[in-house]
């Protein structure tokens, strides 16, 4: 193989890899998307069955509930809404990490590449 035939592949290489990677990233991107729409949907829907006397009952309930319960219960929707943003917390993890990683390995690969096939060349 000569060099540039060794130089295209690896630059295929990288180039897929980046498809890969922004591939991965976006599937991370939609599931947080599809989860906050359906969280939205969810609450507009109970929102809508909802009564405004069943609303004040419901307001009074929460009033009358000890705090220990009331501090459980936001502990849990603290706890969901992270779970909420994961992947997009995750996704944008993958990217900076990929930014990188890729622009140190093609760096790397170029220097080993250039000092490589110009000694050769010399010889």
């Amino acid at each position: 193989m000569t060099a540039l035939g060794v130089y295209l592949l690896a630059c295929l290489f990288f180039v897929f890899s980046a498809m890969i990677e922004f591939a991965i990233v976006l599937k991370h991107k939609r599931i947080f998307d599809l989860k906050a729409s359906l969280g939205k949907e969810e609450t507009q829907t109970r929102m809508m069955s909802v009564s405004p006397m069943e609303a004040i009952v419901e307001k009074k309930k929460q009033q009358q509930m000890p705090k220990t319960r009331r501090r459980r219960a936001i502990n849990v929707f603290k706890s969901l809404m992270a779970r909420l943003r994961d992947p997009l917390q995750f996704a944008h993890t993958i990217d900076k990490i990929a930014q990188i990683v890729f622009a140190l390995a093609f760096a790397l690969f170029n220097l080993i590449y250039w000092v490589h096939f110009t000694n050769k060349r010399e010889d």
